[in-house]
């Protein structure tokens, strides 16, 4: 819970969008959030039994995801 609870303060930056293009994560702090995102869903596989819980994997996860995917995006392209 702390894990997403910290991703709320987050940048609002996403992919995409020209008015935030320059204002990407730095590259550690996007690394700390896909580390983040592991432990999350190590966490929530254990417990994927409870509804409220895959609620909240849900939420955080795809938050998670929108702030990863530029760097995601430039490992598989091989930058």
């Amino acid at each position: 819970m702390a894990l997403g609870s910290l991703s709320h303060g987050f940048s609002d930056w996403a992919p995409g969008h020209a008015a935030t293009a320059n204002h990407a994560p730095p590259k550690e702090m996007s690394e700390e959030f896909g580390r983040a995102a592991e432990a999350i869903l190590i966490a929530l596989e254990s417990l994927r039994s409870s509804v409220d819980l895959a609620e909240l994997q849900r939420e955080y996860l795809t938050f998670i995801q929108i702030i990863l995917n530029e760097g995601l995006g430039s490992v598989l392209r091989g930058r």
